[in-house]
């Protein structure tokens, strides 16, 4: 299966959405590291690097396509293209 970026943004807003309420729920005032899981293109990752500027900041995704946009979008992350089903991190995130 092939990700279009272009296409997945046209919808960022709405795909946007759970992860900023998601993210509300969440109680960590300040972590060493986080992940985000099924990264995209990044935007939800923003959300994680707005919130926790001196975490270290890992985006996993399995489309080299949403990783090649996360990159080119400014966001602070280290991008991994990984299958979510076998990928092992390589630290833990706390």
């Amino acid at each position: 299966m092939s990700w279009d970026p272009k296409k997945y943004l046209s919808y960022a807003d709405e795909r946007t959405r759970p992860a900023a309420d998601l993210l509300a729920r969440v109680s960590a005032d300040a972590p060493v590291s986080v992940v985000d899981l099924g990264c995209g293109p990044g935007n939800s990752t923003a959300l994680l690097a707005a919130r926790w500027p001196r975490a270290l900041i890992d985006g996993v995704d399995s489309s080299d396509a949403m990783l090649k946009q996360a990159r080119i979008s400014g966001v602070r992350g280290n991008w991994i293209l990984a299958d979510l089903a076998s990928w092992t991190p390589e630290a833990t995130y706390e």
